[in-house]
């Protein structure tokens, strides 16, 4: 733990203990009885001075924002450290949030209920991007909203079924791979050939039909050995391990990933990436006849536990429940996640990978064509503890023929 946080973090100890229900007034209250001189009482004070503004400039918004979200953080960090779920936090933390909500529509930079960001706006904040604790995303829009893939924490990408959220695993992975990244992949639903044959389509850029009909052998057995090659055990440079279940006797656990990653570090093969594909399919022994929701929440906060324990960056793809709304232009509830916000609670960002119905009116000679329905592929980054000012914006998404994704600002084209 960071030491400027150790004495604010023992007091908070000490007073759950008390048994008193933690709020901001209480836990300052019980730090009004310790010297001036502690630690804590300084530290305390130096978080309070987020709450206190009336007239600011943008750069001090943007301090202030920071200061918030780390708040936020350390809080999730006390609960996920210290197993404070038995107190009562959650006062303390939504009205943080509360507070970080009011601020953020304060600020003119993020009132754009009807501007989106600007390609400057893109170009600053990808120019500020924190990139020695982020693993980047392979695209540049995304990474200027997240910074990249937290080494510490665990990143979500929720979409519908047939969206294409195992083809931005796949995505993720390969760009990771191209950084000299040691990358694992946990896939629940498909064999291992299965998944070669979709790392065969994205390395070559082709569809499924063109894999089978078109593409030289040649050009296959090339593909085929540059993958196995990332999977040779070596001192230096990316490596890459599948694990797909065999047979449906053979189920990707949380206590199956726990054990690989553990025995990766082990071995001086650490993984810096991995991607679990997808949480409501991963079994989890421990709670199996646990309600779901909290199946669902004890497996995320193993995999946040794996982060932070080996310095890694995780991508969790989620399954989003069918609704009503499920191609509207509206945002997604966090609920379709995973039966509940708890899972999303101890996320670094959440992303929703979405296909929107979108109006589009073309013309005839002298006269309007009759609108005409069309889907387009949107990627929104719903909760960011980045802290970047386009936490709120949309990226338009196309892919290619072997799903190589692209991002770039709504309004672009």
């Amino acid at each position: 733990m960071p030491q400027a946080w150790q004495a604010l973090t023992q007091a908070l100890i000490e007073h759950c203990k008390s048994g008193v229900t933690l709020s901001r007034s209480s836990f300052a209250q019980a730090l009004a009885f310790l010297p001036e001189n502690d630690g804590a009482v300084a530290q305390w004070e130096q978080l309070q001075k987020v709450h206190s503004f009336t007239c600011l400039t943008l750069t001090q918004c943007a301090e202030i924002l920071q200061q918030i979200l780390v708040f936020m953080g350390k809080v999730q960090m006390w609960i996920n450290l210290f197993g404070l779920t038995v107190c009562n936090i959650k006062e303390s933390y939504d009205e943080t949030q509360n507070n970080l909500m009011t601020l953020l529509n304060a600020h003119p930079l993020n009132n754009r209920q009807h501007s989106a960001a600007t390609e400057e706006d893109y170009r600053e904040a990808f120019a500020h991007r924190n990139d020695k604790k982020y693993i980047s995303t392979g695209h540049k829009y995304l990474d200027a909203i997240i910074h990249g893939y937290y080494l510490g924490g665990v990143s979500i990408l929720a979409a519908y079924s047939g969206t294409g959220k195992t083809w931005f695993g796949i995505d993720a992975a390969v760009h990771a791979l191209q950084q000299g990244l040691r990358v694992g992949f946990f896939s629940t639903e498909m064999s291992l050939d299965s998944m070669h044959e979709r790392l065969l389509q994205y390395l070559l850029n082709c569809d499924y039909q063109t894999l089978h009909k078109v593409v030289p052998e040649k050009a296959l057995h090339l593909a085929l050995d540059l993958i196995c090659s990332w999977s040779k055990d070596k001192s230096t440079g990316p490596h890459f391990n599948l694990y797909c279940p065999s047979s449906n006797l053979d189920r990707i656990s949380i206590e199956m990933i726990e054990q690989e990653v553990t025995t990766a570090a082990a071995s001086e093969r650490g993984f810096n990436f991995i991607v679990v594909d997808y949480l409501q399919d991963v079994e989890n022994n421990t709670c199996k006849d646990a309600e779901v929701y909290k199946r669902y929440l004890n497996s995320m906060r193993r995999l946040v536990s794996l982060c932070i324990k080996f310095k890694c960056a995780i991508l969790l793809l989620a399954q989003m429940r069918p609704s009503d709304h499920s191609y509207s232009s509206g945002q997604p509830s966090l609920y379709e996640i995973a039966e509940g916000s708890y899972v999303v609670n101890s996320a670094q960002a959440v992303m929703f990978l979405r296909n929107c119905k979108v109006q589009s009116r073309g013309k005839g000679k002298g006269q309007e064509q009759e609108t005409d329905d069309k889907l387009e592929t949107f990627l929104q980054v719903v909760k960011n503890r980045a802290g970047s000012a386009l936490s709120t914006s949309k990226l338009k998404c196309t892919r290619s023929a072997g799903s190589h994704f692209t991002f770039v600002p709504e309004n672009s084209y």
